[in-house]
């Protein structure tokens, strides 16, 4: 009996190594594509942290004096989140761990109430052990429809844009920002499908108030549209082990 127990523990333990090696291969997995179980999943759970109860819909028709901290706001998401306006493309990925981030380049660089093109970008997916908080901010962009209401609170005014469409562009089209308009519109853009960077989501809107008949001249940005990519998510655990053996 000792020689038979003897021979059933050497036989359990040759399956240690087996055992745990599909335990590294699940974890590494896991590392790498976690993005894509609790992307979609944060797309309907608050990404913005704030309670429902805490972001209604505002009357457009309504003028109001708000606070002077810029924020961007989506009822619709439960989306209340800062907005970095103003810096430079090379801080733009940087912003997004803060909140969502102004995007300026030639032609599409308008500021809030400004007659031009004013873009947004933020993050849509992250890995679940990202300390950014913000990471999932904009996961649920592609349920914004023709009619939803979104507003930016800049200088002590209130924005609103009534979203007017969305498209879906390769990451290097950073001329699709480009717009020939005479009013202010806004486009917000993320990455998609969701827990991926493959591509980038735009969604359009058009300020409603205060009256566009207002609206001032958009000052131009120095950066070309070809200059970069539109901005992506954070990246994923491989991209990172090859970022940081490329230098990048």
């Amino acid at each position: 009996k000792a020689a038979e127990s003897a021979k059933n523990t050497h036989r359990k333990r040759r399956y240690i190594p087996i055992l745990a090696g599909i335990f590294v291969a699940l974890f590494i997995l896991f590392l790498q594509y976690n993005r894509l179980i609790f992307a979609p999943l944060m797309a309907y759970v608050s990404p913005g942290n704030v309670p429902a109860s805490e972001i209604e819909a505002i009357d457009p028709t309504v003028t109001k004096v708000v606070s002077s901290d810029p924020k961007l706001i989506i009822p619709k998401l439960n989306v209340n989140v800062p907005v970095a306006f103003g810096i430079p493309l090379s801080e733009v990925y940087d912003a997004m761990v803060d909140g969502v981030a102004h995007y300026r380049i030639a032609g599409a660089s308008a500021f809030p109430g400004e007659i031009g093109n004013l873009v947004i970008s933020g993050h849509s997916a992250g890995d679940i052990y990202s300390t950014n908080q913000y990471k999932y901010i904009f996961s649920g962009l592609e349920r914004l429809t023709t009619g939803d209401l979104l507003y930016v609170n800049y200088e002590g005014t209130r924005y609103t844009y009534k979203v007017t469409g969305s498209k879906v562009v390769e990451p290097s089209n950073v001329a699709s920002l480009v717009i020939d308009t005479n009013k202010p519109i806004i486009t917000l853009v993320t990455c998609t499908p969701l827990g991926t960077s493959r591509y980038r989501l735009l969604v359009f809107g058009e300020q409603i108030s205060p009256a566009t008949e207002t609206a001032k001249e958009s000052s131009d940005a120095d950066d070309e549209p070809e200059t970069q990519n539109l901005p992506s998510n954070e990246p994923s655990f491989f991209e990172g082990i090859w970022n940081w053996l490329t230098g990048k």
